[in-house]
């Protein structure tokens, strides 16, 4: 029983389909003309032409010939050479202060802080936030302030051991800043 209604629904469907292809050309191109002379889909073309030659105005405006004398266009070229210069004299102070930002540049808890972190990691030891606060003396604010700024400067880092406990870690940066201080200036 289920299968004659199975076959007898895909007898509807292909029935449907055959009727749906031989009528939707016979209709549809009557009832789209019928539309298309109801509602004026000219609008559109003149819109599109009219778009089209504004742009090919702009690109007649900006190819044109005009007559310049040699003066101006070295006066251009060498305004445009000095703005260049600058920008790129810009660029180069500014990258130089973020990764100028050397030990010297650091205050006293910045140093502080940082050789206890950088001490901890010699001993093999993690550290954490308290643990560098109850080493280093400092207060709460004064030892964040400070590892703050150091992990702003890309001397420190945050690492996780493989239990999941994250500790302070030295970077790159860190590790050359470290060995550039030697035994003489650390704790």
């Amino acid at each position: 029983m289920q299968q004659g209604d199975a076959r007898q629904k895909s007898k509807h469907v292909w029935l449907k389909a055959v009727f749906a292809a031989v009528l939707v050309p016979g209709f549809g191109v009557p009832i789209t003309k019928l539309v298309e002379s109801h509602y004026d889909v000219s609008f559109f073309s003149p819109a599109i032409m009219e778009l089209w030659n504004s742009i090919l105005s702009v690109g007649d405006w900006v190819a044109r010939d005009v007559t310049i004398s040699f003066w101006v266009v070295a006066l251009l070229s060498s305004c445009s050479f000095i703005l260049v210069l600058l920008a790129l004299a810009f660029v180069y102070t500014h990258a130089s202060e973020e990764s100028g930002k050397s030990w010297y540049s650091l205050t006293k808890d910045q140093q502080l802080v940082f050789n206890v972190v950088a001490d901890a990691i010699e001993n093999d030891r993690q550290i954490g936030h308290d643990s560098v606060r109850k080493i280093s003396g400092l207060s709460v604010i004064a030892t964040r302030s400070a590892l703050d700024f150091l992990f702003h400067i890309n001397l420190l880092c945050i690492n996780r051991d493989s239990w999941g406990n994250s500790y302070l870690d030295l970077t790159y940066q860190g590790q050359e800043q470290y060995l550039k201080l030697g035994s003489s200036q650390r704790l």
